[in-house]
């Protein structure tokens, strides 16, 4: 039988070495891990909202695009 429990496979695998995301003060170029995935934090004036719970990446309960002004998605963690 072909193994289906390669690595790649977990939605929460860990970003070795990549900080993760939280509220906080954020530069552009800034990269961190959320919910198995890596986000950039956009260049300035962008990067003021990084830090922001309503710009969580990938989405805020209340906000759920606001993130998209303040991340790139760089794909998800091996």
């Amino acid at each position: 039988a072909e193994g289906g429990r390669g690595r790649r496979g977990g939605s929460s695998a860990p970003c070795r070495g990549v900080a993760a995301w939280a509220p906080g003060t954020y530069s552009g170029g800034a990269v961190v891990q959320h919910e198995g995935k890596k986000y950039e934090c956009k260049p300035y004036p962008n990067s003021g909202w990084c830090g922001m719970a309503a710009y969580e990446p990938g989405g805020s309960p209340t906000h759920a695009d606001a993130w998209k002004d303040a991340w790139i998605d760089r794909g998800a963690c091996e």
